[in-house]
């Protein structure tokens, strides 16, 4: 206790030499143990379902782009796989929900009733909709936890009710544990219906492993059901592969090399604080030698002498890591407030099996800043130190061979730094100054989802959204109106469905079919959006139902398909939602492709565009889309 007084006494009369420590090495810490924990949480902790290493997903690709899955093709995966111990597929949708309370829109994914055994969950009120409800013509939903909880009280009579969905019945079989939302966010799971056409590619397929099944087998059983499947529906299926991967790779495969490098980064600045720690604490040491000296001469031993010195930095840095851990914990729960679209289960708060390790090399650091000057110190003939009173003695050649080594460490590790800074800035500015294809200067936006049951078909909701734009154009400041139902970065996946050429011969290399992002626009979409015309002409008020179906591709997709040649007047196929009697359904449509407009950036801004199509929204039917609004 001696020694712990005499620490904080020394840190009282030398405030700004402790502090200098003290700050030094929390920020150090506490960005450690941020991003470690972040780091931990994404792509080291196990995921929260039973064997998750067995947990793949699925993709499809056609034309080196990827995309989703068809339900004739996941059907043929849970019938016939024999890598698979089970196959689930599901899709994003959103619903109104009403009737009792506030009406709200609900996130909901629509799919089969094997994701939930495929992902170890099960219901703690009610049962999982049963498997032979699955592609057939029914209204069966799941409740989550929370939304059971938040919007019926936690009513365990839920089960068996019916609740409004744009204003249809659907019946509540069941509710799911806390915590469960997979993928992300979801608050409702609905049983797929029988109205999905076989060819449409839309689903998310996730499936487990066999026990002693590996990747490799599920790899090469795709790539034949692939061939297969191009052999029994060439239309469909003849450029098409499919590609497996890790559960944890949908949400962090290509922020893996980032994260790992942040780590590497704070991990670089932690030495730099050490190394900046430890010269700090030698410098204090030579303060001290007069003292030592004087205590040698009274009769302590070295071990006293060394614990003089080393108790004051012990203390410090102790102190530096309980702050380090509590200014992370801070640091996590505003980036828990970022809009990163990560489910709950795959965790960024603060990791304790990283602060385990901290507080490991926090002890290993204490025992570096703190004995080592003290041993030093104490070395040689401490009456010399009373005598001379000079720069000489106690081993101070000693400690300033230690502290010039220690400077040029820190020279060195400011410049690997401040490389990387330098490099980072550069590429960030150079992602600035990537041109999204739109001019987003001024833009407004924000969604709509009108019921399907007074908005069922082409001609109410086109009616709806033309109203709703004359509307918006008439409010003070507004100069352009449009709307897309897939809007740029507007956090809803791409529209890809598959599209073909029409008249033209399978090609070896592909050329003739490929996954396009299909987008269902306004006529004035193109000009709000500042997105220019390259050929052709864009929609006008004439591309009505009833009339030539038209469509508009991006200058990417144009280039993939015709190289140098001009696709206006070429007729392209794909499928499109079409809805009637107030059921929404997919059917294939032969468009006449009538302008070029330039490629926009959809995903990423270092990520290359899409192979864009545009289609009207005077001739499709879109349920929920995006409006965008320039301003003044």
């Amino acid at each position: 206790m001696t020694s712990v007084r005499q620490a904080l006494r020394g840190i009282l009369r030398r405030p700004g030499a402790a502090a200098a420590t003290f700050v030094t090495l929390a920020l150090a810490i506490a960005a450690n143990a941020a991003v470690g924990s972040v780091l931990y949480g994404l792509l080291l902790a196990p995921l929260p379902f039973p064997a998750p290493d067995r947990l793949v997903t699925l993709d499809a690709e056609i034309g080196g782009e990827e995309g989703k899955l068809s339900a004739r093709e996941v059907r043929a995966l849970q019938q016939d796989s024999r890598v698979f111990e089970g196959v689930a597929a599901f899709y994003p949708s959103q619903y109104n929900m009403t009737g009792d309370g506030t009406p709200e829109s609900v996130v909901t994914m629509i799919g089969t009733s094997t994701l939930f055994p495929v992902l170890g969950a099960r219901a703690v009120v009610g049962e999982v909709w049963p498997a032979s409800l699955d592609w057939t013509t029914q209204s069966t939903v799941l409740l989550t936890h929370g939304l059971w909880q938040r919007r019926f009280g936690g009513d365990p009579t839920i089960v068996g009710r019916s609740i409004l969905l744009d204003n249809g019945p659907y019946t509540v079989v069941g509710v799911l544990p806390d915590g469960f939302d997979y993928p992300a966010g979801a608050q409702l799971y609905r049983a797929v219906s029988g109205f999905t056409a076989p060819d449409v590619r839309r689903f998310t397929v996730v499936a487990r492993l066999r026990a002693d099944m590996t990747m490799a087998a599920a790899q090469a059983e795709l790539t034949a059901l692939a061939a297969r499947l191009a052999a029994e529906f060439p239309e469909s299926n003849r450029q098409a592969r499919f590609i497996v991967r890790p559960l944890r790779d949908v949400f962090v495969g290509r922020a893996r090399p980032y994260l790992w490098l942040l780590a590497g980064a704070v991990g670089v600045a932690l030495l730099l604080a050490v190394a900046n720690v430890t010269n700090l604490r030698l410098a204090r040491a030579i303060g001290m030698r007069g003292d030592l000296a004087v205590r040698a001469a009274l009769g302590a031993s070295r071990t006293r002498l060394v614990a003089a010195v080393a108790v004051e930095g012990l203390l410090l840095v102790v102190a530096a890591g309980v702050a380090g851990v509590f200014l992370s914990a801070a640091a996590l729960r505003l980036v828990s407030l970022a809009p990163l679209a990560l489910p709950a289960w795959l965790g960024t708060g603060l990791a304790w099996p990283v602060v385990a390790a901290l507080a490991v090399l926090l002890l290993c650091v204490g025992g570096l800043v703190s004995l080592v000057p003290g041993w030093l110190m104490t070395r040689g003939d401490q009456h010399a130190a009373i005598v001379e009173g000079s720069r000489r003695a106690a081993g101070h050649r000693t400690i300033g061979r230690w502290q010039q080594s220690l400077v040029a460490l820190q020279v060195a590790v400011a410049v690997v730094l401040v490389a990387g800074a330098g490099l980072l800035a550069r590429s960030l500015s150079a992602l600035d100054a990537v041109d999204p294809g739109f001019q987003p200067q001024r833009l407004l936006t924000f969604r709509v989802d009108p019921p399907s049951r007074p908005y069922s078909t082409v001609e109410p909701i086109a009616l709806f959204y033309r109203r709703a734009s004359e509307a918006l154009r008439a409010l003070p400041g507004v100069t352009a109106v449009g709307h897309n139902d897939t809007l740029p970065f507007g956090g809803r996946p791409d529209t890809t469905r598959t599209m073909t050429v029409e008249g033209r011969d399978a090609a070896p290399g592909g050329a003739d079919q490929a996954f396009v992002n299909t987008q269902i626009v306004s006529p004035a979409y193109f000009a709000t959006m500042g997105v220019p015309l390259v050929r052709g002409r864009g929609f006008t008020a004439d591309d009505r139902p009833g009339t030539v179906a038209v469509a508009v591709v991006g200058e990417r997709t144009a280039r993939r398909f015709w190289g140098d040649g001009d696709p206006i007047g070429q007729r392209v196929r794909t499928t499109q939602r079409m809805s009637g009697s107030g059921v929404a359904a997919d059917t294939s449509v032969v468009y006449e492709v009538v302008g070029v407009v330039a490629d926009v950036r959809t995903r990423a801004l270092d990520a290359p565009p899409a192979f864009d199509l545009y289609v009207s929204a005077e001739q499709v039917f879109s349920g929920d889309t995006f409006f965008v609004v320039r301003t003044t």
